[in-house]
């Protein structure tokens, strides 16, 4: 699949060739491949891409399938806001949406070196290498999430200089796009090992806000019309696209980053 079995002939053979006069007549000629093989092959990747697809998906199930709803949120804050009491909903439904990407990479000890140097690519270094460790997959695909992701708690905002009261509010997150990015450790000695590289929000698109009115009593309703959102509504779109942008952004992927890697070393022995 990954085609490093015929990159590694191919660099054996360059080096015999650099260290030992070679006849051309010793050089075996081999058969051209038919169009049959090439075809025979193609269908044999995109079996094994298609099964491999099935996997992921698998996985991706059933890490979601035990993620809390909603999720609860440690406190944010930053320049532009602050946020209490979050809980985000929407995580359980996300899916894979595009085809997956597979990157190789292998691991090699030198001789001369107790820890392992995955850079093969280095001519005077792949002399040197003796014993191989392991290989490192990489994979790289999409997720969506079909429904809306609600981010609710209490928001304070700052805004030129001016301190806006607490109040409740719904961030409502649409047509979201996720990259995540995984490794997988293959060991020689049959030890594997799945962890998560990065999770990064490709496309973030309506962001939402609204307040959400606490009329118990008198000083709630109050304090919820003392709030930025309950007064400039209107403004909440020119924020979720400008100043606020880039911090939701953050904190959505430092999120999802942490309660997938959670939940992935959680279900590692399972998976």
């Amino acid at each position: 699949m990954f085609q490093y079995r015929s990159l590694f002939i191919l660099v054996i053979f360059l080096a015999q060739i650099g260290s030992h006069h070679v006849d051309a007549n010793s050089i075996p000629i081999t058969e051209p491949i038919t169009n049959n093989e090439n075809e025979t092959k193609h269908k044999s990747e995109a079996v094994c891409m298609d099964f491999l697809g099935i996997l992921i998906d698998q996985m991706v199930r059933r890490i979601t399938v035990h993620m809390e709803e909603p999720k609860p949120l440690a406190p944010i804050s930053n320049t532009f806001f602050t946020l209490t009491e979050g809980r985000l909903y929407g995580l359980r439904g996300i899916r894979r949406t595009c085809p997956i990407q597979l990157s190789h990479e292998e691991m090699w000890l030198k001789s001369n070196n107790s820890s392992p140097n995955q850079d093969v690519y280095l001519a005077e270094w792949i002399q040197k290498r003796d014993i191989k460790l392991g290989d490192l997959i990489n994979f790289s695909f999409c997720l969506g999430i079909p429904q809306n992701v609600q981010l609710r708690g209490s928001m304070a905002v700052y805004m030129f200089w001016t301190t806006y009261d607490p109040e409740d509010v719904r961030i409502t997150l649409s047509d979201i796009s996720i990259r995540a990015k995984l490794r997988l450790q293959l060991n020689m000695t049959g030890k594997i090992h799945l962890d998560i590289v990065g999770m990064e929000v490709e496309k973030l698109g309506a962001i939402r806000f609204e307040p959400e009115s606490t009329k118990t009593n008198n000083e709630n309703e109050d304090r919820n019309n003392n709030g930025f959102m309950s007064q400039y509504a209107s403004v909440a779109d020119w924020l979720a696209n400008g100043p606020l942008y880039t911090p939701l952004k953050i904190v959505l992927e430092s999120l999802l980053n942490d309660s997938f890697s959670a939940l992935l070393k959680e279900k590692q022995p399972d998976l």
